[in-house]
């Protein structure tokens, strides 16, 4: 009985007092839809900040892994390097002896020659002084078989 008395009061009632209650109920929607919007959107701000703080890991895992790639590029670099010097060098200490086995070969030739030279210089070297001698103190000049006549 009750309800039907509220109903008859609110029929009663003057048009604005009607007007009032429902943009009061109205105004209840709203701040219950804001509320809403207000949980929603802090969920779409705290989905914003995860999102950020992933993108942030992610970039720090990127800078870290170009630097990781750097220095393992350097270090492969740096063994590069080293193992063309050592073959360098060995190539180097190669050639150096294949130089010296050379000289040396050159130089026992040499020593060899100059024995020989020393071995003839022995046998005939007096009979060469004294062929030069003769040469020189027993001139003997000779007209050439051919001789061109004087023009006049």
């Amino acid at each position: 009985m009750q309800t039907s008395n509220v109903q008859s009061r609110i029929q009663t009632q003057p048009p604005l007092f009607q007007l009032l209650q429902s943009h009061h109920s109205l105004k209840d929607q709203i701040v219950n839809m804001a509320a809403s919007n207000s949980a929603g959107i802090q969920t779409l701000l705290d989905a914003e900040r995860e999102a950020q703080k992933i993108v942030q890991k992610a970039r720090e895992y990127r800078t870290k892994r170009v630097k990781d790639a750097r220095s393992e590029a350097q270090k492969e670099i740096e063994d590069y390097k080293k193992e063309k010097e050592e073959e360098y060098k060995k190539y180097e200490k190669e050639q150096q002896s294949g130089n010296k086995q050379a000289e040396e070969k050159a130089e026992k030739d040499t020593q060899q020659q100059l024995e020989d030279l020393k071995q003839l210089e022995k046998k005939s070297g007096p009979g060469v002084v004294d062929d030069l001698l003769k040469a020189v103190v027993d001139v003997r000049p000779e007209v050439p078989d051919r001789m061109e006549q004087p023009v006049v």
